[in-house]
């Protein structure tokens, strides 16, 4: 399990505790905003692929991990990135990356990206994704039973999920509630500031809670706003696990675990347990933040 504080990464070996195997930087100086594995198919290797906030710009690095630690493979790509499970084979075999708009800041292009050497090379993506996707914050899963995956994410509060291009659910807004997010100047040499804040949400995952061969969602849920940007406090008032299943034709909603009183910022499902990571919001701005580890059984 890979974690991040914006800053620095650290990889953990999961088992009735948590171990550390390595930490390491990444290539590119700044805010790190998101971080997921890598394996491209016939390659033996895992890669860990990081977006990052660097030079008022965002830039993707890809690193390679041997089990200890990193090595650098691909620095500074000019767009988000992320590894996803296209096939629904258990591994993340498909990097996606999605252009970075100073206006909107998440663009609505997209593209599959393959490793030759030590350049990365475009191709089109082998399934259809809707504009609003988001690279950072999004999963694809076979969540219907359909044999192929939805695009779910979250964007603005709210989880959706998409087959191609039609909705098939559209949350309430109480999705994500992340802590990390951007804030910047949309053309630095205008006269007139223009302000842009956007978040970078934690990505929903999928497991099969129930045993059916079907996966259900797992995504963070909150109550109260999050923050934006340096030197605006948290609202958080409680955070907790929401499970979506498909059912008939329709999602049902219902609550893994109980609330907790501070805001969930990592999720992972690994060897039959939930596993969150829960911030204590009051040291953010000075440095001082704690992070707790907490597991909830999901079968």
């Amino acid at each position: 399990m890979a974690t991040t504080d914006g800053s620095t990464i650290q990889v953990y070996r999961v088992g009735e505790t948590l171990e550390l195997a390595g930490q390491g930087d990444s290539l590119t100086m700044g805010q790190i905003l998101s971080i997921s594995w890598w394996q491209p198919q016939g390659d033996a290797a895992l890669y860990l692929v990081a977006t990052v906030w660097g030079d008022d710009q965002v830039e993707s690095d890809v690193l390679r991990w041997d089990g200890q630690a990193f090595s650098a493979v691909y620095k500074g790509f000019g767009r988000f990135l992320a590894g996803f499970d296209g096939d629904g084979n258990g591994t993340a075999d498909l990097l996606i990356g999605q252009d970075f708009d100073r206006e909107l800041f998440y663009s609505s292009r997209f593209n599959a990206y393959a490793l030759n050497g030590n350049k990365l090379v475009r191709s089109d993506l082998p399934i259809e994704l809707p504009k609003m996707f988001r690279v950072i914050s999004g999963l694809l899963s076979d969540v219907t039973g359909d044999g192929q995956p939805e695009a779910i994410f979250i964007r603005n509060r709210r989880l959706y999920v998409y087959s191609g291009k039609n909705q098939l659910y559209k949350s309430s807004k109480e999705m994500g509630a992340s802590l990390s997010g951007v804030t910047y100047d949309i053309d630095p040499s205008a006269q007139n500031p223009m302000i842009n804040t956007a978040s970078c949400d934690i990505a929903p995952v999928a497991a099969d809670l129930d045993g059916d061969g079907t996966a259900e969602i797992i995504a963070i849920s909150a109550e109260g706003n999050y923050l934006q940007a340096v030197g605006v406090g948290s609202a958080i008032k409680s955070s907790w696990l929401s499970v979506l299943k498909y059912q008939d034709g329709m999602m049902m909603k219902g609550t893994l675990g109980d609330k907790l009183e501070r805001p969930i910022q990592g999720l992972a499902v690994d060897n039959g347990k939930a596993i969150m990571v829960a911030t204590d919001v009051a040291g953010i701005l000075d440095g001082t933040a704690a992070s707790y580890v907490l597991a909830v059984p999901v079968q």
